[in-house]
C-alpha cells in the first residue's frame, strides 16, 4: 500500500512523485554536506479534500502504532524459564529485557510541516501546510497509546467517527499559530478600541471643563458693555 523512496544529493524540486498519491518528504542534509531526501507515499487517494489527505496519512501512522506496539509487547521482554520464590512463597518468572524495539518507519516523516497530494500525472496540486512554528509531529498524527483511534476495532463505526474527529482536529493543530495569531489580533484590537475610547473620554472632559472655565469667567467679568459702564461709574466716584 506505501512506499518509501530514498535519493542521494538529489534537489526536492527535481524528484518525480508516484500518481494519485498523498505524500511526505523527509529532506536531511549529513554534517558533510550529503543530501538524503526520503519519500513516502500513500497511493490510490484521488480525493484532494484536506481532511481525506489527513485521513490517508492517519490511517498510516495508525497501522505503523498498532504494528510497533504488537513487535514490542511480544519481543521487547523475554521469559528465561528460570523461577524464584518471593519472602511470601510466591512463584516469580524470570524475565529480562531484550532491548530488541520495532522501528517507526513512518514517524520520522512527522518532522516535516507539509502533506503533499499529487494528480495523475504525479504533480503536487493540492497541499495541507502547517502554520509557522509547527511541525506534524506536534498534531494526533503523532499517535500516543491513549489517543480516541487506537481504543477502537476498525470494522467499528466509533473507529470511524473517531478517525473523522481526529483528523478534523489535525486540521486545527496544523494551523495554530494561525489561530494564536489571529485571537492575539483580537486582543490588540480590544485594547486599541479602550484606548481610544478613554482618550476620546478625557478630550470631552477636558472640553467640558474649558466650556464651563469660560463661562465662569464671563460671568466674572461681565460683557464688554458692562466692563465699560463699570469704569464710567468708577471715573464718576473718582
Amino acid at each position: 500500500m506505501f512506499t518509501i523512496n530514498y535519493f542521494s544529493n538529489e534537489e526536492v524540486s527535481n524528484i518525480k512523485y508516484e500518481n494519485n498519491s498523498v505524500v511526505l518528504v523527509l529532506d536531511k542534509v549529513s554534517k558533510n554536506g550529503n543530501r538524503t531526501v526520503k519519500v513516502l507515499s500513500f497511493p490510490n487517494c484521488k480525493d484532494t479534500k484536506p481532511e481525506t489527505i489527513v485521513k490517508t496519512v492517519l490511517s498510516g501512522m495508525i497501522a505503523e502504532f498498532k504494528v510497533c506496539a504488537g513487535f514490542d509487547s511480544e519481543f521487547m521482554f523475554f521469559e528465561t524459564g528460570l523461577v524464584s520464590k518471593d519472602s511470601t512463597g510466591n512463584t516469580i518468572k524470570e524475565i529480562v529485557r531484550t532491548g530488541i524495539k520495532a522501528k517507526h518507519l513512518f514517524t520520522p516523516f512527522l518532522n516535516s510541516g507539509v502533506i503533499l497530494k499529487t494528480d495523475s500525472k504525479g504533480k503536487v496540486t493540492h497541499k495541507v501546510e502547517c502554520s509557522n512554528g509547527v511541525l506534524l509531529k506536534d498534531t494526533a498524527l503523532n499517535i500516543k497509546p491513549e489517543q480516541l483511534v487506537t481504543l477502537f476495532e476498525y470494522n467499528s463505526k466509533q473507529f470511524r467517527s473517531a478517525l473523522h474527529h481526529t483528523a478534523k482536529a489535525i486540521l486545527k493543530q496544523c494551523e495554530f499559530t494561525k489561530l494564536i495569531n489571529s485571537e492575539q489580533e483580537k486582543i490588540e484590537k480590544g485594547l486599541e478600541q479602550v484606548a481610544k475610547q478613554e482618550q476620546n473620554e478625557l478630550k470631552r472632559k477636558a472640553k467640558k471643563e474649558q466650556k464651563k472655565q469660560e463661562q465662569k469667567q464671563k460671568q466674572n467679568t461681565g460683557t464688554p458693555e458692562q466692563e465699560q459702564e463699570q469704569e464710567q461709574k468708577q471715573e464718576k466716584v473718582a
